[in-house]
């Protein structure tokens, strides 16, 4: 009979996330060789075999489950109980957060492994908790614990949560694998804390929050408060309000503060929370991160996101509005989360892409990279569609009316230009009048952004328009396709 270990069930959690997999994502995903992957695959179909489940299939270049084995799978992996340094990992880290102290011994018995394994995971936690500022000690008689600043033991376990319920946002099927048990003991310690009927009303009272809210707030945003609040419930009364310096904030600040945690005092479930005390006035502080206002002063502030989205707006050549900017904030911050702990949901690629928008694509990758370095192709695909609505929108106010003085009496040579406008140029309206016709310039110049004179001579022309206007020579406007541009109007 085979047996899967952890590995080879990783794989199968990849394929039950992704419709299409390349032997080329599993060696990257995975860190081992071709030779390996297929040996695994072999093994996979033998178990897969041996309990009429179809087989992993090729289709062209790539790889599939059919879709019918889908519930069959889930329920047979289900009872396997090897775990993997990983998922012991996860385990020790939330552990630590929930508790004061922790034994070896305790984790031992729960994952039927030596005290020796469980130290070699220390020793790889101790390194992941280096740049948070924090570490393990030991005490007698009590276990090993979190070391560090009370504020950034607080700050580094809502991130580490909001990894948790990313997870289930990011990799739907994470949460069906972990609720039929391929690794129920991280689910047995989150209900020590939360149970499920809690943790739907931290959901319901977070739902009813953002919705009467009227700026939007993301995804990162709004698990960022389930987050909190399961946190919270962990530590009974923190008092984590008293490490937030209320006082340095400026008045438009504290405003939108006071707004938002009226918002929470009215809402549906906040009456159910209220066992969770003072603390709940935090959420109006997670809500206010993604405020233009906090751009503004810099306050919960990402200095590197910020000059990522400014450098965008220089590579792109315009200024973004502030909601804009909010949004790419949160976009690319996610991102940087996603990638940060292995997190992917869309299969999506580059060639998914347009040919006119892959340049986009190109500068977003540049920009990340370099400000805050590597991101998944997937977010690189979705931030350069968004990109694209921002722009588009952008262009599209800055599409000029314009306002065409023909020489001739018919118009015939204006409205030839009109049409070669409104078909291949990104204008709004084009208007055509004779240069012998009375001529109303002051209502020119609120109606239109551009003036042009066909072939005039330049002393005809009035010089006092205080608009932009040019003179064109219809010639050169058939020989050149590209012949407008150099007056600013861009081609479709």
């Amino acid at each position: 009979m085979n047996h899967l270990n952890y590995k080879d069930i990783n794989i199968i959690k990849y394929f039950l996330n992704n419709d299409r997999v390349y032997i080329k994502d599993l060696i990257k995903e995975f860190q081992c060789s071709e030779m390996t992957i297929r040996n695994q695959f072999k093994k996979i179909n033998n178990f897969l075999s041996e309990h009429s489940i179809p087989p992993i299939s090729k289709i062209d270049n790539y790889y599939v489950f059919s879709e019918t084995n889908y519930e069959q799978v889930l329920k047979k992996i289900s009872t396997i109980d090897n775990f993997s340094s990983e998922e012991r990992f996860q385990y020790l880290i939330l552990d630590l957060i929930f508790n004061d102290f922790t034994t070896l011994l305790k984790v031992s018995k729960i994952f039927d492994v030596t005290r020796q394994t469980l130290f070699n995971d220390i020793i790889k936690i101790k390194k992941f908790l280096k740049p948070f500022g924090l570490e393990i000690e030991s005490t007698s008689y009590k276990g090993i614990y979190l070391k560090g600043d009370l504020s950034k033991k607080i700050d580094f376990s809502i991130k580490f949560l909001l990894k948790r319920l990313l997870e289930r946002d990011f990799n739907p099927n994470t949460e069906k694998l972990y609720n039929n048990k391929v690794n129920p003991k991280i689910i047995e310690l989150l209900r020590e804390v939360v149970s499920e009927e809690l943790e739907s009303t931290f959901y319901n009272f977070t739902r009813n929050i953002c919705s009467s809210i009227p700026e939007t707030i993301g995804i990162y945003q709004f698990n960022s408060i389930v987050a909190f609040l399961i946190f919270l419930k962990s530590k009974n009364n923190t008092n984590i309000i008293n490490f937030i310096p209320f006082d340095h904030y400026p008045s438009e600040v504290t405003d939108e503060y006071n707004r938002y945690w009226e918002i929470i005092k009215n809402s549906k479930y906040f009456k159910e929370l209220q066992f969770l005390g003072k603390d709940l006035k935090i959420i109006a502080f997670i809500i206010l991160k993604s405020h233009p206002i906090s751009f503004k002063h810099k306050i919960f502030h990402d200095n590197k996101l910020e000059i990522l989205v400014k450098e965008l707006e220089s590579n792109f050549r315009c200024n973004f509005l502030s909601q804009d900017k909010r949004i790419l904030s949160e976009f690319f911050g996610t991102a940087q989360y996603k990638f940060k702990f292995g997190l992917t949901r869309y299969n999506i690629r580059k060639e998914n892409l347009p040919n006119r928008l892959t340049s986009v694509f190109e500068i977003l990758k540049f920009n990340f990279e370099k400000h805050l370095g590597n991101i998944y192709e997937e977010d690189l695909v979705m931030g350069t569609f968004l990109m694209k609505n921002i722009l588009k929108q952008k262009i599209y106010s800055e599409i000029p009316d314009i306002f065409i003085v023909d020489y001739s009496v018919s118009n015939w040579v204006g409205d030839s230009i009109k049409d070669e406008l409104l078909k291949n140029y990104k204008v709004k309206n084009v208007d055509v009048s004779s240069i012998y016709t009375e001529i109303d310039w002051d209502k020119i110049k609120k109606t239109y952004k551009k003036v042009f004179f066909i072939d005039i001579n330049s002393n005809l022309i009035n010089r006092n328009l205080n608009l932009e206007y040019h003179r064109i020579n219809p010639i050169c406007h058939h020989n050149n396709p590209y012949y407008f541009e150099k007056f600013g109007v861009k081609r479709k």
